[in-house]
């Protein structure tokens, strides 16, 4: 009876270790997808918001330089005896369209320049940092830079300087703004050469492969570009997922999957374990059982601690997969029912996988075998 149960256990742990391996191997190519989809996350707030911020009705040179922008201005409804459009204040808000369609409340700060570093003749410009209500909008990392200047153009066939107002979205780390006593200059040079999300050299490829190869200022949240590339690089679709001998699954499936399969083969190692338990004896005659190392000649020392690390790596596994897991987690939040299921069965096959190894330990110690 020890021997069947051994020899079950033997197989079921062949079985558990081919699953390991197909999620070490399957890792590389789901790590991609999360990367990528997390620069397309960051791409689709950064457009949301230009696109936003370029609409608003309220003239930022006209607040006072140090106070927060927290509202705009919408048209109210006409009202009677007039029926004249008025305007009417609201608070800012964001309306976020992939990955979850939501309405996201924000306001701009200052972001700490020198207003008079940023005046020169005929030029002005605001720098103001976002301020959002949730850690999940990538938008902390950029300042919002208002630039006023003139632009030289023909009309009636003469030349006239144009007032206009730029708009920008630059990192907050761009190297010219390392410099304490940064001004218009850099404000300038950061609008013209770094008016891009921080991860657009990770994406701008993947664009380039559905027809967009412009700058990302000119990118809409409604181009088809951008909708196709979203639609392959989702990891909660299949289609952003991976392949697994020929069956598509979205990366939450796939990482669900193996957590259920674990827990599959632990809750098969349940009899053959009780089997194991209910012998007095637990005398076998199998050459090799999982241990903890003994003394013994050198050869035989250095084999039984190489099976005592495969031993304690496989028991182990499936809570150092579920801490990879869960660091990518926020990324797919939106199928975290998959991930309730697939983390507790990988709790639960590492449980059952230490038992294991002990029951095996002490079968051996208790039928005597020398080391």
């Amino acid at each position: 009876m020890v021997d069947e149960a051994i020899k079950s256990l033997q197989a079921l742990f062949f079985a558990s270790v081919l699953i390991l391996a197909l999620w070490l191997l399957s890792w590389p190519a789901s790590s991609e997808k999360l990367r990528l989809y997390r620069a397309a996350v960051d791409l689709q707030a950064w457009v949301d918001m230009r696109e936003r911020l370029s609409t608003l009705k309220i003239d930022v040179f006209t607040v006072e330089p140090g106070e927060d922008i927290t509202e705009d201005l919408a048209e109210g409804n006409p009202k009677p005896p007039n029926y004249e459009p008025y305007d009417l204040p609201v608070p800012l808000q964001l309306n976020l369209t992939w990955p979850v369609q939501q309405v996201q409340g924000f306001h701009l700060t200052p972001a700490g320049f020198s207003q008079n570093a940023l005046a020169a003749p005929g030029e002005s410009a605001r720098v103001y940092r976002i301020v959002t209500g949730t850690m999940q909008l990538p938008l902390g990392d950029y300042y919002a830079i208002f630039l006023k200047d003139t632009k030289s153009v023909l009309e009636k066939g003469r030349v006239i300087d144009r007032e206009r107002t730029r708009l920008g979205l630059v990192p907050t780390d761009y190297r010219l703004f390392k410099n304490v006593r940064s001004g218009i200059r850099q404000v300038t040079s950061a609008l013209e050469n770094e008016n891009r999300p921080k991860r657009w050299g990770e994406i701008k490829l993947h664009l380039a492969r559905f027809g967009f190869s412009g700058e990302p200022a000119t990118l809409s949240s409604r181009d088809g570009a951008l909708v196709r590339l979203q639609a392959e690089e989702d990891p909660r679709l299949p289609s952003g997922g991976v392949s697994i001998f020929g069956i598509q699954l979205s990366v939450a499936q796939f990482f669900s999957a193996v957590g259920i399969l674990l827990a599959a083969v632990s809750f098969a190692m349940v009899g053959p374990l009780l089997s194991l338990r209910s012998s007095p004896a637990r005398r076998h005659s199998q050459a090799w059982v999982l241990v903890i190392p003994k003394a013994g000649t050198a050869p035989r020392l250095l084999l039984e601690w190489m099976i005592c690390v495969v031993t304690m790596l496989w028991a182990l596994l499936p809570v150092l997969i579920l801490s990879l897991q869960l660091k990518v987690y926020p990324a797919l939040a939106a199928a975290g029912w998959l991930f309730y299921f697939g983390s507790i069965g990988l709790i639960v096959s590492s449980i059952t996988y230490g038992f294991v190894a002990w029951e095996l330990r002490l079968t051996r110690v208790a039928a005597g075998l020398s080391a």
